[in-house]
């Protein structure tokens, strides 16, 4: 019994520990992963609707940022993950300067979506949104916004390089691969 126990907490770990590139959709808990096979990084709505900050708070939890959108093949990829109906917080700052848009992974700002006349900093706002609504139309273009956002509050995009293992998982392969060790030694002495 004890030798199974220990296989079976072997194989979760392993699966756990197992690198995920292969996979095209990976779901756990709140959280659908889906890999971009152009970068390797997978993408998931935050679970929280909320702020820019609150939203890549929870993305730094899961090992990454809110997405940053570096190409139009980028999010075109993106576009046809998530619907463009809904807005969302991405990456994208000006609060430590007015003007300079940053990405929170540091990637280069390379390419850019703005609705027209947009960045204002109208209220002021230094947060960015994807897919925002103008009269009624949907631009699918970008927009500055303060933290709350006053479209609402909204979900973000995480970005991420590899996907985040479920805790749950990897917790009961080791305690499983634990309790089975000794039969496993006892084994190879037989």
């Amino acid at each position: 019994m004890r030798k199974m126990v220990a296989r079976i907490g072997m194989l979760l770990l392993l699966l756990t520990l197992a690198p995920a590139a292969d996979l095209q959709a990976y779901s756990w808990g709140e959280y659908t992963w889906y890999l971009n096979p152009a970068n390797n990084h997978y993408y998931a709505l935050t679970f929280l609707t909320g702020t820019w900050t609150g939203a890549e708070a929870e993305a730094l939890a899961m090992g990454g940022h809110l997405a940053s959108i570096t190409s139009l093949a980028e999010e075109t990829w993106i576009d046809n993950k998530f619907s463009t109906l809904t807005t969302y917080w991405i990456g994208g700052t000006d609060a430590a300067l007015e003007g300079r848009w940053v990405w929170t992974t540091g990637e280069l700002w390379s390419y850019a979506n703005w609705a027209w006349g947009e960045p204002n900093n109208a209220f002021p706002e230094h947060y960015l949104v994807k897919n925002i609504t103008w009269y009624g139309i949907n631009t699918n273009q970008w927009n500055d916004e303060q933290d709350g956002g006053y479209t609402g509050p909204h979900q973000g995009i995480i970005e991420v390089g590899t996907v985040p293992l479920p805790p749950g998982a990897w917790l009961l392969g080791t305690g499983l691969l634990v309790l089975g060790l000794p039969s496993l030694r006892r084994g190879r002495k037989e």
